[in-house]
C-alpha cells in the first residue's frame, strides 16, 4: 500500500526533478462491439465474430517516469448480425449492423514500473490508462442491396409523436485499459494495449428496446423502409410484415454497448525538455523501488 502512495504522490507533484519528452506516433490493430447484437443471450460477451480493423495517429506528453498525457485520434469499424449466432430468438430477428467509429481522446498513462528511455532499468513497463472521449458513429445495415443509415429512420419509434426524439451520432465515453511499452535505440516506444470503451447509450447497433410497429414507422420520417428493417422476422418467411404488432422486443436496454480497441503502437520521441530531439541524457532517473 505504501508503495502505491508513493507511486501516486510521485506521479502527480515529482514531475519537476525529471526530464521530459514528447512522442508522435501511430497505432494499429482491431476493434470489437459488446452490445445487443453480440452472440450471448446476456447480451454480454464481446462479438468477437465480427473483428473489423482500427488505426489512428497519437501523440503522448511524459511528465515524469511514471505520469503522461496522450491524445489520439483513431479510425475503426464495428459490426453485428443476428444470423451468425445460434441463439433462436437472434436467428428469426434478423438485424445486422455495421458502424464507423471517429474517436478523439485524451487519457491519463500510468507507467507501473517507471519508464525512461535514457535508463537500461527503466526502458520497459506495463501502464494502465483512462480517460475521456468523444466520438461519431453511424449505423447502418444491407438492405435491397445497399447500405442504409439507421439512425434517420427511426426504428425504435424515434421522431415520431409519443416516442423519444432521435438519438445523437456524437456521444461520450470513458476509455480505460492497460498494455505494455519497451524503448528501442532510446527515441523509438513500442507497445501493445487493450482498451475499453464505457458508453452511456444503447444505440451504437440501433438497437435497444421494443419494436414501434408496422403502421406508425411507414408514417414516421423513415416511410416504409424503416418499419422493414426494424423488424426483419418477416424476411424469408410467409409473414406480411404490415401484421406484425408493436411492443415487440428487438433488445435489452438494460445493458449499454461497448466497443474495444486492441493496438499495437509506435512513437517516434521527437523532443525532451530541452526543446532536442531524442532523449535527455543528463536528466535525472526515477528512483527504484
Amino acid at each position: 500500500m505504501n508503495k502505491i502512495i508513493f507511486l501516486l504522490s510521485f506521479s502527480l507533484f515529482g514531475t519537476a526533478a525529471f526530464a521530459q519528452f514528447t512522442e508522435f506516433g501511430i497505432a494499429g490493430g482491431i476493434s470489437n462491439y459488446q452490445g445487443d447484437l453480440s452472440p450471448a443471450v446476456d447480451f454480454k460477451n464481446i462479438n468477437i465474430g465480427q473483428t473489423k480493423g482500427a488505426f489512428g495517429i497519437l501523440l503522448r506528453h511524459n511528465f515524469n517516469p511514471v505520469f503522461g498525457l496522450r491524445g489520439a485520434l483513431t479510425y475503426g469499424q464495428v459490426a453485428g448480425d443476428d444470423r451468425l449466432t445460434d441463439n433462436p430468438f437472434k436467428q428469426s430477428r434478423q438485424l445486422r449492423f455495421t458502424s464507423d467509429i471517429i474517436e478523439v481522446s485524451t487519457v491519463a498513462e500510468i507507467n507501473l514500473f517507471g519508464y525512461d528511455p535514457m535508463y537500461s532499468n527503466k526502458k520497459f513497463t506495463p501502464y494502465l490508462f483512462i480517460g475521456a472521449a468523444g466520438y461519431y458513429f453511424n449505423p447502418k445495415t444491407d438492405f435491397n442491396g445497399r447500405d442504409i443509415e439507421l439512425q434517420p429512420l427511426g426504428t425504435e419509434g424515434q421522431g415520431n409523436p409519443g416516442f423519444d426524439a432521435p438519438y445523437s451520432r456524437v456521444a461520450f465515453a470513458v476509455p480505460g485499459g492497460g498494455g505494455i511499452k519497451f524503448n528501442l535505440g532510446d527515441i523509438w516506444t513500442v507497445g501493445i494495449e487493450v482498451g475499453a470503451r464505457k458508453l452511456f447509450h444503447d444505440y451504437l447497433d440501433d438497437v435497444s428496446g421494443t419494436y414501434a410497429g408496422y403502421e406508425i414507422l411507414a408514417a414516421g420520417p423513415g416511410g416504409e423502409t424503416a418499419a422493414l428493417v426494424a423488424n426483419r422476422t418477416h424476411e424469408g418467411t410467409d409473414i406480411n410484415p404490415a401484421a406484425i404488432p408493436g411492443g415487440q422486443t428487438r433488445g435489452n436496454a438494460n445493458f449499454n454497448d461497448w466497443y474495444y480497441f486492441s493496438m499495437a503502437t509506435l512513437t517516434y520521441h521527437i523532443s525532451n525538455g530541452n526543446g532536442r530531439r531524442g532523449s535527455n541524457r543528463g536528466g535525472m532517473g526515477c528512483p527504484k523501488w
